[in-house]
């Protein structure tokens, strides 16, 4: 009972406590809670500060962005035009040059044409005789080089000119069909019989050191029986490999001679010059192998053998010549044959432009084929001069001309393939006729005058190739 009164007393007193407390907590709480909405409205005051300012940043880029794009853009425009007009200006200078320079060359290419024509007339007119038909059959570099000449010298050098019909196939000097095929089975005999010969040769060397060897053994005892015999059998040995390496000497005379008998492209006259000096030469080889055989003593025989030694060297020498010679015939032929394609072009163009069609720029390449093969020409001329000596120093300059030729010729086949083809494309092509050219008259009286190549026999194959080496006697 009493405790139930002490809380009923106690009552008011809590109250007043809650109340007062209540009073004292809520101002603090509610202080609290101003300060927090003060923080949120100053953050959201400071965010949307920010965002403006980021939003006004923003627009700020985006405008000097554009201001700046606005003037690159002006800048590239306005190079870019620049760089337009310097490219227009160059390209229309560029173009101008072109113009003039296609319209010179152009100019200068008709002025040839022109200057050919002209040359042509102007040389008829020099002659004014029968000379003045075999005009229109020169090629154009020699008819430039007898159109420099004075009427005079002009007359005389057509004078020895014969005007013949040909084509590609042009030879100076056909052989038939059947002597060529004899000529040819010769030449394969000797190359058979040559490499007997050669291990033969090698054979009787072998033989003779020996014998050499067996002398040296007798020392001073040569009066004796077996020395004597000794030295006799050396003697025989030097003899027989001897007498071999003449048979070596004769047989690669001989294929040289088949070559000459057999080659198409070299005059009959210079082919029977050089025949008759490998015919002397011949002779000049049999007359030491009768030294030879006829040798009794090893005195004798030496003589023979210095002689045959001295025959190898001239045979040396002469064999180079005659070697150079027919492979200057033979680029000679490709020469005549290539005045014949020159005169075919010739007519081609000739066609073209009585239809209308520019052939100013292939006749300019015909121009430069024709000097080409003209120095070429004059090469062999002189290489021809060279080669009438054996004299070494002669023979090589030669060579060297000949190789000048050779490698001219071969340029202007080059261009001779350029040519067709810009024949071809132009609309035309080759005249396939023959065609008149001018040989020299004087070679091709020398032809006729000269006897027909022999047709090989089985006789006339002798055994092997010479070679540089040559026995000594014991």
């Amino acid at each position: 009972m009493e405790k139930g009164v002490q809380l009923a007393r106690l009552v008011p007193f809590l109250v007043i406590v809650a109340v007062i407390a209540v009073l004292l907590i809520a101002p603090a709480a509610l202080a609290q809670e101003k300060k927090q909405e003060k923080r949120e409205t100053i953050k959201e005051r400071v965010q949307e500060k920010k965002e403006t300012v980021q939003e006004k940043a923003q627009e700020i880029r985006e405008a000097v962005k554009d201001k700046i794009g606005e003037k690159v853009g002006e800048k590239r425009e306005n190079v870019k035009g620049k760089a337009q007009e310097r490219k227009e200006t160059a390209r229309g200078v560029v173009q101008e040059r072109r113009e003039v320079s296609k319209e010179r060359v152009q100019e200068k290419r008709e002025h040839s044409r022109e200057v050919l024509k002209d040359k042509r007339e102007t040389l008829r007119t020099k002659v004014a005789d029968a000379n003045a038909g075999k005009v229109k059959a020169l090629d154009r570099a020699r008819l430039k080089e007898i159109a420099d000449l004075n009427p005079e010298q002009a007359r005389e050098r057509l004078a020895k000119l014969k005007i013949v019909k040909a084509d590609e196939n042009f030879k100076v000097r056909p052989v038939a069909e059947a002597a060529k095929e004899a000529r040819k089975q010769a030449f394969e005999r000797l190359k058979e019989d040559e490499k007997t010969l050669r291990e033969s040769y090698k054979e009787r060397l072998d033989s003779l050191k020996e014998a050499k060897e067996r002398l040296r053994n007798c020392g001073n005892e040569t009066q004796s029986d077996e020395c004597t015999n000794v030295k006799a059998d050396a003697v025989e040995r030097a003899k027989e490999a001897a007498l071999k390496a003449v048979d070596r000497l004769v047989t690669h005379l001989q294929k040289l001679k088949e070559k000459l008998q057999s080659s198409e492209n070299i005059l009959e006259a210079e082919a029977a010059e050089r025949i008759a000096k490998i015919d002397a030469l011949l002779s000049g080889v049999d007359a030491i192998k009768q030294k030879i055989s006829a040798a009794a003593t090893k005195e004798e025989l030496n003589a023979a053998v210095k002689e045959l030694k001295d025959a190898v060297k001239k045979i040396k020498r002469a064999s180079e010549a005659h070697s150079q010679g027919l492979l200057r015939a033979e680029i000679n032929g490709v020469i005549r044959r290539s005045e014949v394609a020159e005169k075919k072009l010739d007519c081609a163009l000739d066609s073209l432009e009585a239809s209308g069609t520019d052939t100013s720029a292939v006749d300019a390449k015909i121009a430069e084929f024709s000097g080409k093969m003209s120095d070429a020409r004059q090469k062999l001329q002189t290489a021809k001069e060279l080669l009438q000596t054996d004299e070494e120093a002669k023979i090589e300059e030669a060579k060297t001309l000949i190789r000048e030729a050779r490698d001219l010729v071969q340029e202007a086949h080059r261009l001779l393939e350029e040519i067709r083809k810009d024949i071809r494309e132009l609309g035309g092509k080759p005249c396939e006729e023959e065609q008149e050219i001018a040989v020299e008259q004087e070679e091709e009286e020398k032809a006729s005058e000269a006897p027909a190549p022999p047709e090989p026999s089985a006789a006339e194959a002798p055994e092997t190739n010479a070679s540089g080496e040559t026995p000594t006697t014991a």
